[in-house]
């Protein structure tokens, strides 16, 4: 996985041209876009202003429980 910082125009049309460097492979990739909103543009909730985080899928067998989180002296 690799992030880019990209600026791109969206057309009238609502499509957008994206050059990429050149060490990509020419191919099938999933690409995940953000839109940041232009600074000065209305936001609609306290969350617009929070940043966003990827932490990516978390293991199947990640668990927290009270047993692995505190020590006995803890309770």
């Amino acid at each position: 996985m690799r992030n880019l910082d990209l600026k791109l125009t969206v057309l009238p049309d609502r499509r957008a041209v994206v050059q990429l460097p050149d060490d990509f492979e020419p191919g099938e990739t999933e690409v995940t876009l953000i839109v940041r909103r232009r600074p000065g543009g209305k936001r609609t909730s306290i969350l617009d202003r929070l940043p966003s985080v990827d932490t990516g899928n978390w293991p199947a067998d990640l668990t927290f429980s009270r047993e692995q989180l505190y020590s006995d002296g803890d309770r």
